[in-house]
């Protein structure tokens, strides 16, 4: 099972998240997000959604991913909880389903915005185990 470190960073937020899967990586990605933005336990999945990303490789679509997210949770008041993924074309292709609810801000208690998935830091590697591990700072 996977997990999400918190790290410090000057004015920013950053994230180190360790996962089994590709899968794993994009759900905790999404929930490092969201826990950063606001109580991401009380996020229902009510709304369906549907997302087709490209990238050049897994790392690109990874941060497309969470910009994608990001871009949902400021313009549209999204936040999603339930994710049915299927990557395509070597990891340069993924179309999504998502499932979460519009924001309630007495129920979804948020903390702050998030500016930006920034490029700052980032990275994502598989391990020769087949492990994930990722490197996110968000710009606050």
């Amino acid at each position: 099972m996977g997990s999400i470190r918190y790290i410090d960073h000057t004015a920013d937020a950053g994230v180190e998240i360790t996962a089994a899967s590709r899968e794993e990586l994009f759900v905790l990605g999404a929930r490092a997000l969201y826990q950063l933005a606001l109580d991401y336990d009380a996020v229902e999945a009510e709304v369906k959604r549907r997302l087709e990303l490209a990238a050049p490789d897994l790392a690109e679509l990874f941060h497309e991913w969470l910009a994608e997210l990001l871009y949902l949770l400021d313009a549209q008041e999204l936040a999603f909880k339930k994710f049915s993924f299927d990557f395509r074309d070597g990891d340069t292709k993924l179309a999504v389903t998502l499932w979460g609810e519009e924001l309630d801000f007495d129920r979804h208690k948020p903390h702050g915005e998030i500016k930006n998935v920034t490029y700052g830091d980032f990275a994502v590697e598989q391990k020769d185990d087949g492990t994930y591990l990722a490197r996110v700072i968000f710009d606050l």
